[in-house]
Parts: structure tokens; sequence; C-alpha cells
């Protein structure tokens, strides 16, 4: 049996008070986006440049840049990174990025439309666990969906993607939006509508009315 003694347990409240965070201004959350690339053309969505646009792509930080932009990020004290766009999983080094920023100790958060969430994207999570995956779900229905979305085949495309996470018990956490302003619901939970597609996408009940999929963990290792 090892003598080691169990490592205490403080509160993020507390590590921010003992770094004074405040005072000493350490970006403890910090967000990279890099790029402005979607595969959707949501209504509501300033950030949807056109996915294959040559010069959107000449726009973007080449991978060694936002590699090193990571390390700026970890190195200024940053806890919490959220990965979005654009549509983050649109970059082709996107694994690589994740991973760096998981290896520099970052608990990352990803953005994602979901519809690119295939088998590879779905393995990857599964065996390098992100703090959270958040997915827009736009419509408990492929009409209402794909009026938001702009993209025929988008609506079985996201659930696919949600299927996989859920299989494989991945932290997910859906958004639903206002059908008649088209703005994310700002307590990130689920309609009755969206919460039934959910659970028969999954096969099984895996959330309620109005209970996101997931929870963050307040409560941090000393080391």
């Amino acid at each position: 049996m090892s003598d080691t003694a169990p490592l205490p347990e403080i509160t993020l409240p507390e590590l921010f008070a003992e770094w004074d965070v405040a005072g000493r201004r350490v970006p403890v959350e910090g967000v990279l986006e890099p790029t402005f690339r979607c595969n959707l053309r949501c209504v509501h969505c300033y950030v949807n440049q056109p996915a294959g646009s040559a010069q959107e792509k000449a726009r973007e930080m080449p991978t060694a840049r936002a590699l090193s932009v990571i390390d700026e990020i970890a190195d200024a004290g940053c806890l919490n990174l959220l990965m979005t766009g654009g549509e983050v999983l649109l970059r082709p080094d996107f694994a690589e990025l994740y991973l760096h920023a998981l290896q520099r100790g970052l608990l990352v958060t990803v953005f994602t439309n979901g519809t690119l969430v295939t088998e590879r994207i779905a393995e990857l999570f599964d065996r390098h666990r992100p703090l959270l995956v958040e997915v827009s779900l736009y419509g408990a229905t492929r009409e209402t969906y794909e009026r938001i979305t702009g993209v025929p085949g988008s609506f079985d495309r996201c659930l696919e993607g949600i299927r996989r996470l859920v299989d494989r018990g991945v932290p997910l956490k859906l958004k639903t939006v206002d059908g008649k302003t088209a703005t994310l619901t700002a307590d990130l939970t689920l309609s009755r509508d969206a919460a039934k597609l959910i659970n028969r996408v999954a096969g099984k009940k895996v959330v309620g009315k109005g209970a996101p999929l997931g929870s963050a963990s307040s409560t941090v290792t000393r080391g």
C-alpha cells in the first residue's frame, strides 16, 4: 500500500485568491479562433466565411504560429481554453492544436456545429477528453434546423455527430435557439422537443427537459 498522502483540493475561488488573479490580471480563461470559415450558413451568425474560401484560408494562422499562441496562452497562466470559430473542425490541423493545448495543461472546451464530428474526431475526444464539447442544435426538426443553417443535409450530419459523442460518453452540452429571433439561449439548456430528439438519437434517456449534457468541475487538485 502506498503511503503517499492524497493531494489536497482547493476550490477555484481559493486558487484565484491565492494567485491574486484580479490584481495581477491573470488571463485564466482564453479563446482561440483559428478560423472564421464555416461549413454552414446560419442566419444569425457573423463568423461564417465560406468553408472553401482560399482567401480566408490564406488569412489564417499557420500551424506553427497557432501552436506558439497556445504556448503563450498557457505561459500567461490560462486554465480554461475555448477553441471555436467559425467551425474549428474545418482546420486540418485541429487535432494537433487540440492535443498541444491538452499537453500544456489547459482545460479545453470545443464549440462546434457537430456536422464535422467524424469517427476520427469522436475517437480523438474519447481518447483525450475535453472539458466539454458544446454543439449548437438549431431545431428539433430537419425543416427548422436547415431553415437556420441554410445547408441541406446538415441536420442529419449534426445528429450523427451528437450520436458519436454520446456513444463514447464525451462531456457534451447542447445549445438551442429561439426560433423567433434565432439567438442562442443564455442558459444552454434544451427545449422539451430537443431533449426528446436527443434521447431518440442516443437510443436511451440521456437528458430531460431543461437539462444540459455534461458538467464542469469547480474543484482542482493542488499539485
